[in-house]
């Protein structure tokens, strides 16, 4: 699967007017500005820009400085997701207390239609010791009638005082955990909020290999072999500081709920011992490093072994371009057949949407998080 082409585009590249700035976060002075730029593009004679929301999205970001992404991401999502969407973006250099907000909207064209679908940006710059209360200007912001969804785009777990009231105004928290820092552990509090009420964006990328997988062994013929899995080798390309990313360990831990595999200990380095319920014989996961720099924090390969001359042994493996995989399977330990099968990283705009069409809580991800939080305390004690 190839990334589908950016379709963002500048509201003065639809005919729009452009951006509307003024110094401070009054929800009633945020409408009028909407309506003013809207106001201002029928005047223009703007017939082919269509005015459509179908939920409301807040994003907090760490700084402002990830604004150009979330612009982005919010420019793809336009055709299938137009929302109005409250980007709260903490910015060091203002003066305490100090607010800037900005409003405009961003469009992208509807292939097919000759016309352009529009999002409604409203962003919030606000010094640090501001950015608390500005969660009752995004409740007083938020369209009725349509779902809420806060969008914690932050490398830290969510948590305090913000967070708190801005989960409490809205259906829906999307975080993603690849951004999270592995030290400390951040799945107990993840697995904790709101009897697991969290979205994960990491969870979505993950669809691609938990699916292969699924098919390898859906067939009876293949399904009779899952017992006889003794290692699992996930290779990962680390982030910063060399750190294992945090969907190894998801990828991990659903493989364990799948099969009811319960954690023993440690092993060697970066390796768990665990036991199958139908079977004593041990099983290690294994968390190796792989070298690609230009591609940080995705996984690489899965390799799942059987004991030697049993079994069946499968193996996916990205290519180095991380566009496509090689799957292979073969008895024992004879050559394994092989193919070329879709594989490239799931990007924001694609996980996202996948949250946001989702209703409901996810059961599997709710049964998978508690053994994620359990492996990664006992690999980093």
């Amino acid at each position: 699967m190839t990334p589908s082409p950016r379709t963002e585009e500048s509201s003065e590249a639809a005919g729009l007017p452009g951006l509307l700035t003024f110094d401070n976060a009054d929800a009633d002075h945020i409408e009028a500005a909407v309506r003013r730029l809207w106001t201002d593009a029928a005047a223009d004679g703007n017939t082919g820009v269509l005015r459509a929301s179908v939920l409301n999205l807040a994003v907090m970001l760490d700084e402002a400085t990830q604004l150009e992404e979330v612009f982005e991401t919010l420019g793809e999502l336009a055709n299938s997701h137009p929302a109005r969407a409250i980007i709260l973006a903490p910015k060091a250099s203002l003066s305490k207390g100090q607010i800037r907000t900005e409003v405009s909207i961003q469009c992208s064209f509807l292939p097919g239609y000759s016309r352009h679908v529009c999002t409604e940006r409203i962003v919030i710059f606000a010094s640090p010791d501001a950015m608390p209360a500005l969660a009752q200007t995004v409740e007083a912001l938020f369209m009725d009638e349509l779902r809420r969804f806060l969008w914690w785009r932050c490398a830290t777990p969510p948590s305090g005082a913000l967070f708190e009231r801005l989960a409490a105004k809205v259906d829906h928290v999307m975080i993603d955990s690849r951004r999270l820092p592995s030290h400390p552990n951040p799945f107990g509090l993840i697995a904790d909020f709101e009897t697991c009420s969290l979205r994960d964006l990491s969870w979505s990328r993950l669809t691609p290999w938990r699916d292969i997988l699924a098919q390898v062994f859906d067939p009876p013929s293949t399904r009779q072999h899952l017992h006889q899995i003794r290692h699992v080798e996930i290779r990962h390309v680390p982030g910063p500081e060399s750190q294992r990313i945090n969907a190894a360990l998801l990828l991990a831990a659903w493989l364990a709920e799948r099969l009811g595999w319960t954690l023993t200990g440690k092993g060697n380095d970066d390796e768990l011992q665990l036991t199958a319920p139908e079977n004593a014989s041990p099983i290690t996961i294994a968390f190796k490093p792989d070298s690609r720099p230009s591609h940080p924090l995705h996984l690489s390969a899965i390799i799942l072994t059987p004991n030697p001359g049993t079994g069946l042994h499968v193996s996916i493996e990205r290519a180095q371009d991380m566009q496509t995989a090689q799957l292979c399977m073969g008895p024992g330990d004879t050559p394994p057949a092989c193919k070329v099968v879709a594989m490239a990283p799931m990007r924001d705009p694609q996980a996202l949407a996948r949250e946001l069409d989702f209703w409901g809580r996810d059961e599997v991800y709710c049964r998978v998080l508690p053994i994620a939080h359990q492996f990664a305390e006992a690999l980093d004690p």
